[in-house]
């Protein structure tokens, strides 16, 4: 019985120690354009130059899609 108190007291502590920090930025833009590749960065920029804000959302680390990274695994072999 003590074991089973001692593993709830040390599991309620740790979760309650550990709860995530909420973020609570907000963004706001006309347009929002999911994906890096370059025709992605091209629509981005026919946005603003049309007088609108937009936000990129990628999930790649680097802009460009294949134009900036090169030949992919499929296209070497």
């Amino acid at each position: 019985m003590k074991q089973i108190l001692a593993i709830i007291l040390f599991t309620s502590i740790f979760f309650a120690c550990n709860t995530p920090q909420k973020n609570e930025n907000k963004f706001s833009a006309d347009v929002i354009i999911y994906g890096g590749t370059s025709g992605a960065i091209t629509a981005a920029v026919e946005v603003v130059q049309s007088g609108k804000t937009v936000i990129v959302v990628s999930p790649d680390n680097h802009l460009g899609g294949l134009s900036a990274g090169g030949l992919g695994y499929t296209d070497t072999g």
